[in-house]
């Protein structure tokens, strides 16, 4: 911050490429201690629920102005049921899903998030509206530091993440090629209903 009031069009130049580094470096070193903590004994219980619409909100939200290039579509009528998942942990996994399709996808290619529910889990699709992958490429996208390319964006890390927290809580991740670019499917599980007591079941009839 000091440097940069210096007039000299290098140094500016310079340290705005240092800050992004620093970013990155941040980025990749939260990614590896939330890792940390799925190989270690993270519970369930560790960390409030949350339901389809705050997980949706909240990954959009971390971010920022790109999220408006998602678009968005919602198929559920009532999104009150929790998931089976910390929400810091749910919420990392969908906003790792969307930073994958802006990073990757083509610019002008159009990237949309639609949010369903099953009977027993909440579902995210997130498409980010490039091209075709290789088969082999999908089956590796989610190995830890995996990148298709030395000069690609990224740690190798989000869609590593992503799986581990699906391991660890019964969720799925499935990776495909579709019409509307590569497609992540994400299904973590509800909170299953209480289990009504038969006694007070025959007592109200």
């Amino acid at each position: 911050q000091i440097a940069r009031r210096s007039s000299s069009e290098v140094a500016q130049q310079s340290l705005a490429l240092a800050e992004a580094g620093s970013d990155r470096l941040q980025h990749t070193l939260e990614q590896l201690l939330l890792l940390a903590r799925l190989d270690g004994q993270l519970e369930a219980s560790e960390s409030p629920q949350a339901d389809a619409a705050e997980i949706t909100r909240m990954a959009l939200a971390d971010l920022g102005a790109v999220s408006r290039d998602i678009e968005l579509h919602w198929r559920i009528e009532h999104a009150q049921t929790p998931i089976a998942v910390p929400a810091v942990l749910a919420i990392a996994a969908l906003r790792n899903l969307l930073e994958n399709a802006l990073r990757h996808g083509p610019e002008k290619g159009q990237k949309t998030l639609a949010v369903s529910q099953t009977q027993k889990q909440l579902v995210w699709t997130v498409t980010d509206g490039g091209s075709e992958l290789p088969p082999e490429a999908l089956t590796q996208l989610t190995q830890r530091f995996w990148r298709a390319s030395a000069d690609q964006r990224g740690s190798g890390l989000g869609l590593a993440i992503v799986s581990a927290i699906c391991q660890r809580f019964g969720g799925s991740l499935e990776l495909s090629n579709s019409l509307a670019g590569v497609c992540a499917r994400l299904a973590l599980p509800l909170i299953p209903p209480p289990a009504q007591n038969p006694s007070a079941v025959s007592q109200s009839s």
